[in-house]
């Protein structure tokens, strides 16, 4: 959804189950999140530009951390990072705990 998390200053991580179903990340849902460092995603989860409005805009470490292919590069990032890493996605995924 639009502006879900923008201008939550102090958020550093959302955590989203990756067994839930794959979310649509909306412009300006993560804006001005300077402190986010770590999101959480489900596979297949999108990013949709209606407006042509940047969605991670300061979001200064997740911008440096991945995004040298631009937002879409953020979100790709941010969904496969764990394919290659099952104890890191263990470590992430609080999904299989209650």
């Amino acid at each position: 959804c639009s502006l879900a998390f923008g201008l939550c200053f102090d958020l550093v991580t959302v955590a989203i189950p990756l067994d839930s179903q794959p979310i649509q990340i909306e412009e300006f849902a993560f804006d001005k999140c300077k402190r986010l460092a770590n999101i959480v995603l489900p596979k297949n989860s999108i990013l949709i530009k209606t407006y042509g409005r940047d969605t991670f805009q300061g979001a200064a470490l997740l911008q440096e951390r991945f995004g040298e292919r631009g937002e879409a590069g953020i979100v790709a990032g941010l969904v496969s990072r764990f394919d290659d890493y099952p104890v890191h996605k263990m470590c992430y995924d609080h999904s299989a705990f209650t």
